[in-house]
C-alpha cells in the first residue's frame, strides 16, 4: 500500500531506479503532454483546462496551455479553476455536466500522457499496488485519506484506481 502525490517525500523506495517515483505518479508533475492538439505542461493543467470547456467563458482555460504562467505551478493553476476563482472571473461552470464529464477526462488524460512518458508508464507498471492518491480534502473524489484516529481510509482514490487499471490493462 503506496501513498503518493505531488510533494512526496523519499522514503528510501525505489522504483525504475528512482526515488522520486511517487511524485512522478503526481498528475501535477510536469511532463508536457499533447492533448486534442494543444500541449500543457501537466495533466493537472489539461484537466483543468477541460474544466473552462464546460463554462459560459471557456476561453479563460487557455491560460492552461503551455506557455501560460500555470506551467511551473499546477497548484496556482488548480486554484485558478476553484469556485471562488470563477466567481470573480464572472465565470459559471455547468456543476452537473462537469460531475458527468471530470472522471472520463482523467482516464483520458492519464492514458495520453502513459502513451507519451514511457518513465510514467514504466513506474505504474512496478508500483508496488495498491497506489493511494493522498490528497486533503472532506470528501476526496480523486485520492483518499487515513484517519489518524481509526486508521480508516476515506475518499475514492479514483486517480489511484486508474492508475492500477491501466497497470492491469498494459500487462
Amino acid at each position: 500500500m503506496e501513498f503518493f502525490y505531488s510533494k512526496s517525500k523519499k522514503d528510501g523506495s525505489i522504483v525504475c531506479g528512482r526515488d522520486d517515483w511517487k511524485r512522478i505518479l503526481s498528475a501535477f508533475w510536469v511532463h508536457h503532454i499533447e492533448y486534442k492538439g494543444k500541449k500543457f505542461a501537466s495533466i493537472e493543467m489539461a484537466f483543468h483546462w477541460e474544466k473552462f470547456k464546460r463554462t459560459d467563458k471557456p476561453e479563460l482555460g487557455d491560460i492552461y496551455i503551455l506557455g501560460g504562467p500555470f506551467d511551473n505551478d499546477p497548484a496556482k493553476g488548480k486554484s485558478y479553476s476553484g469556485k471562488g476563482s470563477m466567481k470573480k472571473l464572472g465565470c459559471t461552470l455547468d456543476v452537473k455536466k462537469w460531475g458527468v464529464d471530470s472522471k472520463k477526462i482523467m482516464w483520458k488524460l492519464i492514458v495520453t500522457r502513459a502513451i507519451q512518458d514511457e518513465l510514467f508508464t514504466n513506474i505504474i507498471m512496478n508500483a508496488p499496488k495498491p497506489l493511494l492518491h493522498f490528497e486533503r480534502n472532506k470528501k476526496p473524489i480523486y485520492g483518499c485519506y487515513r484517519c489518524k484516529i481509526t486508521g480508516e481510509l476515506y475518499g475514492e482514490n479514483y486517480y489511484g484506481k486508474c492508475l492500477e487499471r491501466l497497470s492491469k490493462e498494459l500487462k
